[in-house]
């Protein structure tokens, strides 16, 4: 039987022989990066929700560009984790534009300079790792069919941003990824992969009280032209009597979530804290994003990378920071602008604690919890007393 007639089968029709939540034999599956690019034949785009810094994810998106059909059927990565204002770098590295070689200290800025500040996550090597594969993936194509990496987080202007522009930016994250896939890919006749969190690109269903209609709060008129691909970080504890079932699935594994017991399974329930692990409580008044939510609600596809014990971190090294004063000073007063307290060094510079990202297996909660109400219009202000270093960079 050919790929696409498996993925087809697998994935595109309703699985009225889905096997029980008690059973330990996988559903019907594909491998995931032959399952996506078939999806690619269907929809012109496709969401992989991030499990950010997990080795396995980047290993896989390595994978997936380096499939010999992806250049084929993909047009455009859009990513969550690079500075917009960095594009043309981006577009000259990849080989997407001509230009000079561009430098390790650019290109670096990419991930680094972007509106999260000081926070190291994306400065973890799978993401600049993406780009280095559809670099590799472009090497061997003419000009005229490359692939380009968008970057998806707004362009921002660390040296003359202020704290209330930030604050706008920062208002606008989620929606700035789904507008570059609206206008960059899918208004030009393009196909293509976003990587982003689950928080910018999960469907959110919603009713209009007034109108009694159904549209997807996220992705508006676009959610029929996109396939949401959800990664298995581990069940949450109502639901991880499931696990043994996911961890009898060889990693790599694409499940389609209609038609199997993944759809019933309410979205919380996957994503509250596994067994044992430390939960913390919502903030006051607060309510869940995905409240009365099932899995088939937020997502099409369901990725299984490995048991979730397994998975290992991906991380940053931090000699360079600490090698660099001036980096240092500055990511010092980017945290000071966001939060009017310094870098925490001593965290930062930690090795950490285990090569796993789970250890143990024990995942906090992943519950994305919604303010009760509307952000403020401006940013919160900070203490009109700051401890160092943010009284002197700030100039208080």
């Amino acid at each position: 039987m050919s790929v696409r007639l498996l993925v087809l089968g697998a994935l595109a029709v309703t699985l009225s022989a889905a096997k029980r939540p008690s059973d330990r034999t996988p559903p019907p599956h594909v491998d995931g990066a032959d399952g996506i690019l078939a999806v690619l034949d269907s929809v012109p785009l496709v969401a992989l929700v991030d499990v950010h810094a997990a080795a396995e994810a980047g290993a896989f998106y390595r994978r997936l560009i380096a499939h010999p059909r992806f250049a084929d059927r993909v047009d455009d990565v859009v990513v969550e984790f690079g500075n917009e204002r960095h594009q043309a770098l981006a577009d000259r590295y990849v080989g997407y534009r001509a230009g000079p070689p561009v430098a390790a200290d650019s290109l670096r800025m990419i991930w680094e300079d972007n509106t999260q500040g000081a926070l190291p996550t994306t400065w973890a090597p799978m993401y600049g790792d993406v780009l280095h594969a559809v670099r590799a993936a472009n090497a061997a194509r003419p000009a005229g069919r490359r692939v380009r990496v968008l970057l998806g987080d707004p362009a921002v202007e660390w040296r003359t941003v202020t704290r209330d522009a930030l604050w706008e930016i920062h208002k606008r994250r989620g929606d700035r990824m789904r507008e570059l896939a609206r206008d960059s890919v899918l208004a030009k006749g393009r196909r293509g992969i976003v990587i982003a969190g689950g928080s910018h690109v999960r469907r959110v269903p919603r009713v209009d009280p007034a109108t009694g209609a159904r549209a997807d709060a996220k992705w508006g008129d676009l959610a029929s032209r996109v396939f949401v691909v959800r990664v298995h970080a581990g069940f949450g504890a109502p639901a991880a009597r499931h696990e043994a079932t996911m961890d009898a699935l060889p990693a790599g594994a694409l499940l389609r979530v209609r038609g199997t017991f993944l759809a019933a399974l309410p979205a919380d329930s996957v994503d509250a804290a596994t067994p044992g692990a430390p939960d913390r409580p919502p903030p006051p008044g607060a309510r869940s994003a995905q409240a009365g939510l099932s899995l088939a609600d937020v997502a099409d596809g369901y990725l299984y990378l490995g048991p979730i014990g397994a998975m290992t971190l991906s991380h940053f090294d931090p000699d360079r920071v600490r090698r660099d004063p001036a980096r240092l000073r500055e990511l010092h007063r980017r945290s000071c602008m966001m939060s009017g307290r310094g870098v925490d060094t001593t965290r930062l510079f930690r090795a950490p604690p285990s090569p796993r990202l789970f250890p143990g297996g024990l995942r906090g909660s992943y519950v994305d919890w919604e303010p009760a109400g509307p952000l403020p219009e401006r940013a919160p202000p900070l203490p009109a007393t700051l401890p160092p270093p943010c009284d002197t960079l700030l100039g208080r």
